[in-house]
């Protein structure tokens, strides 16, 4: 288990610039109303490194309603994982209760959540749902490079579990036993696996010994929370070497089975597939989900066709939606993803439909519809991966890199249902209020 820091304040001021102003203003409010009110997690970790943070999280002892009560611009959120939203304008900072007590207890004068005799109950639950002190939440962290905390008023740097230490190191850590946290909850090998490809890091030796013995615990988990986390490391700009650690963890055959064994027999053009997808990602900014999910799964859906031998067509579309039905269901890929990914393929045969032997010209086929011309972007610019990742189809490269140009079609994807914020494009202050979601407390 990771010992207690002997030191936990440390001499490190960050800079001002760098901070959130309201995010201060929150906290020196509540030091003044006399609770103790902290910068927590990765927003500290993100300045400590000089990357800018995407929200600021603030820790404190005051329970939700104390907040409620003295910020009239927050509310109460949450069933299970009770904490409050305070609002500046469109920025949102989520203030939460300090976690980790041993015991669920509610006092009389309604602290809900304290330390205190109970039943006993998973403690997980118990950590996660249990108000503590500022040293039993840092203890219950996943990560000690997740675990720091900043004293903005008092420009203190606070570290209970040697995480400043491990980032100088560039190591992720867990805090506590590498195999009891990930057996509490198994997604946080992925979250591991996340962190350590985002920032550049190495995962600590017994860390990533633990994810590969843990790695089959996954599919003890939600199905949904799997896929998302799926959808957040091919998203994430770091796909190749993120699923390369899946791949050689174990995670992915227990994730998705038939991505690791097309790995199995072609990892080379898997994973440089994902490298195309990276940088699409970093040329176009956040891309649409339907279409990373569709590069994805390129290269198996490609290996299908060809195995099928089936003549390029719009029905490459029914073709691959009948092959991937099964799996999407499986790993509850929503529907409208499904659709797009029949769409994108169907323009794909399009693309690559043979032409009449005696008059040169394409064969007449129906015309496109309307999700289909939605889709034409997205397809386009699956045509040019596939053109610089394989190299064999120069002439319909080059017929349809014209008629693009012609009709000033755009190759960059296009998002057709998601209209979310990009992320990591710039600097965000708190968090944006349209479309906020509380993350889950691991």
């Amino acid at each position: 288990m990771t010992n207690a820091n002997p030191t936990p304040v440390l001499p490190i001021k960050l800079p001002k610039e760098a901070i959130d102003v309201d995010a201060i203003s929150v906290c020196e409010r509540l030091q003044k109303a006399g609770y103790v009110a902290y910068l927590v997690g990765g927003c500290v970790r993100d300045i400590l490194i000089n990357r800018a943070p995407k929200d600021f999280d603030i820790g404190t002892d005051a329970t939700p309603r104390e907040v409620r009560r003295l910020f009239r611009n927050s509310r109460v959120i949450g069933r299970r994982f009770k904490l409050a939203h305070v609002y500046f304008g469109t920025k949102i900072f989520e203030v939460a209760t300090f976690r980790g007590g041993e015991q669920l207890h509610a006092t009389d004068d309604g602290r809900e959540g304290e330390v205190g005799d109970g039943d006993s109950v998973d403690p997980l639950i118990v950590r996660a749902n249990n108000f503590g002190t500022p040293v039993q939440d840092a203890y219950s962290r996943d990560f000690t490079i997740n675990a720091l905390f900043y004293d903005p008023v008092a420009e203190q740097v606070i570290d209970h579990v040697g995480g400043y230490e491990d980032l100088e190191a560039q190591l992720v850590r867990t805090v506590g036993e590498p195999v009891l946290r990930f057996q509490e909850d198994p997604v946080r090998i992925l979250r591991g696996i996340k962190f350590a490809t985002r920032l550049s890091i190495e995962v600590e030796p017994d860390t990533w010994e633990a994810m590969r013995v843990v790695a089959q615990d996954i599919q003890r988990c939600a199905i949904p929370r799997i896929t998302e986390e799926l959808y957040r490391l091919a998203e994430s700009r770091h796909a190749e070497s993120a699923f390369r650690m899946l791949y050689e963890s174990g995670a992915l055959a227990v994730m998705a089975p038939e991505i690791a064994a097309h790995a199995d027999e072609h990892g080379d053009a898997f994973f440089m597939t994902l490298r195309g997808l990276d940088d699409l990602g970093r040329a176009h900014g956040e891309l649409p989900r339907p279409f990373v999910i569709t590069v994805l799964y390129y290269p198996l859906a490609w290996a299908y066709l060809m195995a099928e031998d089936l003549v390029p067509s719009t029905r490459w579309g029914d073709a691959v939606e009948t092959w991937f039905r099964p799996m999407g269901i499986r790993m509850s890929i929503p529907g409208r993803h499904r659709a797009c990914m029949r769409s994108i393929f169907s323009l794909l045969g399009r693309f690559f439909e043979p032409t009449d032997t005696q008059t040169g010209r394409r064969r007449r086929q129906r015309r496109p519809g309307q999700r289909e011309l939605a889709t034409l972007p997205q397809a386009l610019t699956l045509l040019r991966l596939h053109h610089r990742l394989y190299g064999d189809c120069n002439d319909v490269y080059e017929v349809w890199r014209e008629r693009a140009e012609h009709h000033k079609l755009g190759w960059g994807p296009m998002a057709v249902e998601d209209t979310r914020v990009a992320k990591d494009t710039k600097p965000r202050e708190g968090r944006s209020r349209r479309g906020s979601r509380r993350r889950s407390r691991t």
